[in-house]
């Protein structure tokens, strides 16, 4: 998770709390600000499903799927649903009403897509590796997927380079201070484009590097910050280590990973 003090930031097309009762912050904004209108929406690692109720309340999303690896989150949203489908009513969207539900399938991943169309799929809050997992190429050709919305919680420059991988791109990515921490949200296409051309893309973002995101200097600091404790628990860590080629190995990445960001730094300093 990536520390930072200040009051919440969100890009200004990030959404407000749609209705009083539904959990919100500036991070759910973001993401929900990020999918285009009148698209079939899957959320998936959903939990509390609120982005997913969210987007159907308020008619921003043609239709919507939450999916979640276990079923007791499931089943605990699908009864803050019927809590929010009277706020929603309350506070004047068209699109609630007592009909209004989220349909929900438990399962691993995207797996649980395998049979229904999706144009735009959502994995947020979890980590980069259980993000990595999840975008099976297969699975997303077969659902349809034509766009992502991720908000990795690590291991970000993972989630780019396997996008790249599987032969996607990154069209957008924004930053996004809530509660205190620094969040990254990418947004994602199939098809050649920027995501991680070389290393600084991998761990700062094509987008972000060479945009002009108010939070990127902090952002940037972030990871120098990341990068740091690492190298400092390496450098302890040889002095107790028998075998040491593997930790070397690792303390020389640290070290040229804060090389980099120190050059970037340069460029962006922290306010």
């Amino acid at each position: 998770m990536w520390l930072s003090k200040g009051p919440d930031v969100a890009p200004p097309d990030a959404w407000p709390r749609p209705f009083d009762g539904i959990p919100w912050s500036t991070r759910l904004g973001t993401i929900a600000g990020c999918v285009p209108p009148g698209l079939r929406v899957a959320d998936v690692a959903a939990d509390h499903a609120a982005l997913a109720f969210a987007l159907l309340a308020t008619g921003h999303a043609s239709s919507v799927i939450a999916t979640d690896l276990r079923a007791e989150p499931l089943r605990a949203a699908a009864d803050r649903h019927n809590r929010w489908l009277a706020a929603s009513a309350a506070a004047g969207y068209t699109a609630a009403g007592e009909g209004l539900r989220v349909p929900m399938r438990v399962g691993p991943g995207l797996q649980p897509l395998a049979d229904v169309p999706v144009d735009i799929a959502l994995i947020a809050g979890v980590g980069g590796q259980v993000i990595v997992g999840m975008l099976e190429p297969r699975i997303l050709v077969g659902c349809g997927v034509a766009q992502l919305v991720l908000q990795p919680q690590s291991s970000v420059d993972h989630v780019r380079r396997h996008l790249q991988t599987i032969g996607w791109h990154l069209t957008r990515e924004v930053l996004v201070r809530s509660r205190g921490r620094l969040y990254p949200v990418l947004c994602a296409a199939p098809g050649p484009g920027p995501c991680a051309a070389d290393e600084l893309d991998a761990i700062v973002g094509p987008h972000l590097r060479r945009g002009d995101d108010p939070l990127l200097a902090a952002w940037l600091s972030a990871l120098r910050g990341k990068a740091a404790a690492r190298a400092r628990h390496l450098r302890r860590a040889l002095e107790q280590t028998a075998d040491a080629a593997a930790t070397r190995d690792a303390l020389r990445e640290a070290e040229e990973r804060i090389a980099r960001l120190d050059a970037v730094l340069v460029r962006h300093p922290t306010r």
